[in-house]
């Protein structure tokens, strides 16, 4: 049995395609797909399974030892499955920043490198278990990264004036003037937003007001406005950023229940763009799956 669509249960022999990445795999029990992401996550939100492929390019993480220091500081193990062939890092809450345990597993193939990370922020009696869950979905693990479509992995598409989709990098949505990776300005950066479960009005709206508090730390900033279209609700805000771009917040929940964070730049030199296209595209965003 292939699953290509949602799913919501999953048993020893299932498998899952994550359509757009080029990835399939068993799926792990316990583990459901949400409609939006390009991860997997347990009914409780303490694990998950967060897949992303995107070209190699002058920054590398596994290059940067300041990361590597904090997040995986012991050297990886080779890794192996007999399909796919990369470097496995393992981490544990014991003794380093962060209150969890994870493993990241990397693949370079075609100028592009594959990322799987498990994580899992629960009671750490249980952790062992958890990893055994997920240990299939790395053993079967199978990817051809020729088949990266962004938009389809991610399981939504916008339509922005002036923006196309970075389409080679996968788990982030990335929206920019010249639908390759970087820094090219316009753009909007979309990633979902894993949540146990589905959170009430009165919760995205603190979700908004927090993430325009943290950005903006008390500067001046326009928002946070609400905006709700065909089951969309935006809550977003925008300011200047140090270099003077617009720099763009918004949060949406959809009508999945899905909840979607994103961040947008507007050069000040870019007068005639209107910020709230941003808002507009998000509005009106397609659902893929």
């Amino acid at each position: 049995m292939l699953v290509c669509a949602q799913v919501v249960a999953a048993t020893s022999d299932a498998k899952i395609e994550i359509a757009g990445s080029g990835l399939k795999s068993i799926h792990p029990r316990s583990f459901s797909y949400p409609r939006i992401g390009t991860y997997l996550k347990d009914d409780i939100g303490t694990a998950a399974i967060l897949v992303t492929a995107m070209p190699i390019i002058k920054y590398n993480p596994e290059n940067d030892k300041e990361y590597l220091k904090y997040s995986y500081p012991v050297p990886p193990e080779a890794f192996s499955n007999g399909r796919l062939a990369g470097r496995l890092y393992k981490r544990s809450r014991t003794g380093n920043v962060g209150n969890w345990d994870g493993t990241w597993l990397t693949v370079n193939r075609g100028g592009t490198q594959l990322s799987v990370t498990v994580s899992f922020n629960g009671p750490v009696e249980k952790s062992r278990a958890v990893f055994e869950l997920a240990q299939p979905f790395l053993d079967h693990l199978e990817w051809d990264e020729t088949k990266l479509d962004s938009e389809v992995a991610f399981g939504a598409r916008l339509r922005i004036p002036g923006m196309l989709p970075v389409k080679k990098m996968v788990g982030t949505l990335l929206y920019n003037k010249t639908g390759e990776p970087g820094n090219s300005s316009p753009n909007i950066m979309i990633n979902a937003t894993p949540l146990p479960r589905t959170i009430t009005t009165a919760e995205f709206t603190q979700l908004c007001t927090n993430a325009l508090t943290r950005t903006f730390s008390g500067k001046k900033h326009e928002g946070p406005y609400i905006n709700v279209k065909n089951g969309v609700r935006v809550c977003d805000g925008w300011g200047s950023d140090m270099q003077g771009s617009i720099m763009y917040i918004g949060v949406a929940s959809l009508p999945s229940g899905d909840v979607i964070n994103s961040i947008g730049y507007v050069p000040d030199t870019m007068k005639d763009f209107k910020v709230t296209s941003l808002r507009e595209a998000i509005l009106n965003v397609q659902l893929l799956r």
